[in-house]
């Protein structure tokens, strides 16, 4: 499935869903009665489909048909899955959890939101890479 095909199922499943797009990326936010003022949509968006290295290289996305995709989970299970969420980041910003940014089909913690500010609503955010064999 391409970045378009997800973007267009998650779309037409689940109710009550906003979109928005900025340079090629899908930002989905839940607002059922569409009441929520647009300032707030990036601090509340629940899921994004990302389609290249905009805001960081290091998921590797500027090649054709890959992107990835950003969730954000509860606590209790980002830690179940992934242990506890990194505080340690390197000189350009990127959270140092052992991992390989740029893995294809595995579930990873965001390079910048896995550890989200205690004071923000934002939940620990977790991202899948997908390739164009995926």
């Amino acid at each position: 499935m391409d970045a378009h095909s997800l973007t267009r199922h998650i779309t037409e499943t689940y109710e009550g869903l906003r979109t928005f797009e900025y340079s090629g990326d899908t930002f989905f936010l839940y607002d059922p009665d569409g009441t929520l003022p647009d300032e707030r949509f990036y601090s509340l968006t629940i899921a994004t489909v990302v389609t290249g290295d905009h805001h960081d290289t290091v998921s590797d996305l500027d090649h054709p048909g890959a992107y990835r995709v950003n969730i954000g989970l509860p606590r209790n299970s980002y830690t179940a899955r992934l242990g506890p969420a990194p505080t340690v980041r390197d000189e350009a910003g990127i959270l140092d959890t052992g991992y390989d940014y740029a893995e294809r089909d595995l579930v990873l913690p965001h390079p910048h939101y896995a550890c989200p500010p205690v004071s923000r609503m934002s939940l620990p955010q977790v991202i899948v890479n997908f390739g164009p064999d995926s």
